[in-house]
């Protein structure tokens, strides 16, 4: 057994942050037609959830990712979190042409923290191509794929941490701004962190 970070590529994610510039505004008391600052705003915005999804080990809106592996394993382990769908799992044959596994031959489960794609125990595994990342899996995760579906202390969790970064224009340093997430926000987020139990060789 050994450890490998595999690569999970984003393909595609809604442009939802989590919660929308007017939240933030009317969190703020500041007024909607007022747009000086709607510019430091999305950036922070964008900023929080960043934190968020750092901080947790979750991903917030729904986004498609795209994973690969250079072997066969009978569970593969999607390290992207709630899991949503998998999309498809494909892979090179030998003759390095990409191809599609029936969905009927596989399954996930539904996780709290990570969930796994588990082939069927009469899968005749296809022989692959001789190269690194012969196997794709593009699946989807996240909490909501709008605004209104995130949960609501999520929202109010993401506009205290905003509302600290506003208040300290200056203070901030790197992209998380750990220092100044505040204890309202620090108790949610710890409320879905994900924590690193173990190493596994199929990441």
């Amino acid at each position: 057994m050994y450890y490998k970070a595999y690569t999970y590529k984003e393909i595609a994610r809604d442009t939802s942050e989590g919660v929308s510039l007017s939240m933030v505004k009317t969190y703020l008391r500041i007024t909607q037609d007022n747009t000086c600052e709607d510019e430091l705003l999305n950036n922070l915005i964008s900023t929080a959830r960043q934190c968020f999804e750092g901080f947790t080990r979750r991903t917030l809106i729904e986004t498609t990712f795209k994973t690969y592996r250079d072997i066969w394993e009978s569970i593969y382990e999607l390290r992207r979190s709630p899991l949503v769908s998998i999309t498809s799992v494909q892979y090179y044959d030998v003759d390095n042409v990409l191809q599609t596994v029936d969905s009927a031959n596989y399954y996930n489960t539904d996780e709290e923290f990570y969930s796994k794609l588990i082939f069927n125990n009469n899968f005749d595994f296809p022989t692959l191509y001789e190269r690194e990342q012969a196997v794709l899996i593009t699946f989807k995760a996240g909490y909501a794929d709008t605004i209104d579906k995130v949960p609501a202390k999520i929202k109010t969790a993401l506009l205290e941490h905003i509302m600290a970064m506003y208040e300290n224009r200056g203070d901030c340093e790197g992209v998380f701004c750990q220092n100044l997430l505040p204890n309202t926000a620090k108790m949610v987020y710890n409320q879905y962190k994900i924590e690193e139990i173990g190493i596994y060789c199929n990441r």
